[in-house]
């Protein structure tokens, strides 16, 4: 009964984080397209915005982000599962990617993924140096 309560509090912290993440991502998106840039800078800079938050969440968070599990911690699920998972969005990301391969768009597509992990790593890393300031 207990191992039942727990999953469900972690469901309902993951869930949660999730809507607002998933609801800053759509509204970013949107901001960007309505601004006239391309779909595909909407999308790199929600998944940049997204490592950055978790470096400095990661940072601000060491002792309990590297050694504590999930379940001990709602406010790992809530932040870096849910929102800033449901805030990143690699399915897009993939998605935009096949997209410029069916449309033989090779060298846009390398360079877009070269540069979305390379940013990525960067600005996670930008994050943990943000948060031992």
């Amino acid at each position: 009964m207990y191992e039942i309560n727990d999953n469900l509090v972690s469901c309902l912290f993951i869930g949660v984080g999730a809507v607002f993440g998933s609801w800053v991502r759509m509204h970013m998106i949107d901001y960007f397209r309505f601004k006239g840039f391309s779909r595909y800078f909407g999308t790199f800079i929600v998944n940049t915005a997204a490592v950055l938050f978790l470096g400095i969440f990661a940072a601000n968070h060491n002792d309990h982000f590297i050694n504590t599990s999930y379940k001990e911690n709602p406010l790992l699920l809530f932040v870096s599962v849910g929102f800033l998972g449901s805030l990143s969005t690699f399915s897009t990301f993939v998605r935009d990617l096949l997209k410029l391969i069916l449309e033989k768009k090779f060298k846009f597509c390398s360079c877009l993924a070269i540069f979305s992990i390379l940013s990525g790593l960067l600005f996670a890393l930008l994050g943990l140096s943000f948060g031992d300031a």
